[in-house]
């Protein structure tokens, strides 16, 4: 005969209030799955980059050199702008 009450019962596959959650074992029945999706996705856009860098495609910037005609005739808050942008690799032209 069971003297346990129906609120103390134990679930099967669940730890009891005197027992470790890690001292029970993971099934197929308690444990959390990673979705497979999810998974996949993530692997492709991992490695995605990498094959694509293998097939040829270019990932990086370029910046084009100051003309110097162009430089010379630029007021001096301009001409710091334009140089801090190009060592920064960002910037008009």
């Amino acid at each position: 005969m069971n003297t346990t009450p129906a609120a103390e019962a134990v679930i099967p596959g669940t730890p009891s209030q005197f027992e470790s959650p890690a001292a029970v074992a993971l099934t197929p029945e308690n444990q959390l799955a990673f979705p497979r999706s999810l998974l996949y996705g993530v692997l492709v856009i991992c490695i995605a980059p990498f094959l694509l860098h293998l097939a040829g495609v270019d990932f990086s910037s370029h910046a084009k050199a100051f003309s110097l005609p162009e430089v010379a005739t630029l007021p001096p808050g301009e001409l710091l702008d334009a140089m801090f942008g190009r060592l920064h690799r960002i910037g008009p032209g």
